[in-house]
């Protein structure tokens, strides 16, 4: 063996480490935790990474490459349909809907009880301004001045 040379050994642990320390296993766990709430299937998360030019399968991508991977896919936001965006008033309602501390459920739950609808954008401005009492009726039950 070569002076100042390292064995094939010692460079195959460095590059061992490189792919299954602690660090690569969180990054991928972070990577599945993406692709879980982007609701995507596991293969669906492998076409997409092949394509990219990453490779099918996480486990043979170094820190630096799964550190991009993450970036990535963090950058991605899955386009919505045009009748869940929220117009001015329905943002509104969605900012009073949280400072009465209630979930989406919460709202969709009341809106289809009450309304007969299942999107605050589908309501009419009598409808909102109705809600909106309701909900500024829940954050101040007094109806003191902020």
């Amino acid at each position: 063996m070569q002076t100042g040379t390292m064995s094939p050994t010692t460079n195959s642990a460095l590059v061992d480490a490189a792919f299954t320390g602690p660090r690569a296993r969180g990054l991928r766990q972070a990577i599945h935790r993406r692709r879980i709430r982007l609701g995507w299937s596991e293969f669906m998360l492998r076409y997409v990474l092949d394509k990219l030019g990453f490779g099918p399968k996480l486990t043979h991508l170094p820190d630096y490459r799964l550190e991009q991977a993450l970036e990535i896919l963090n950058a991605y936001s899955p386009p919505r349909p045009d009748g869940w965006a929220y117009d001015s008033g329905a943002r509104y309602i969605c900012f009073l809907q949280h400072q009465a501390g209630w979930s989406d459920a919460d709202l969709r739950a009341y809106l289809t009880l009450t309304f007969k609808k299942t999107h605050p954008n589908l309501l009419s401005e009598q409808e909102r301004n109705a809600l909106a009492a309701t909900l500024k009726s829940i954050i101040d039950p007094q109806g003191e001045p902020q």
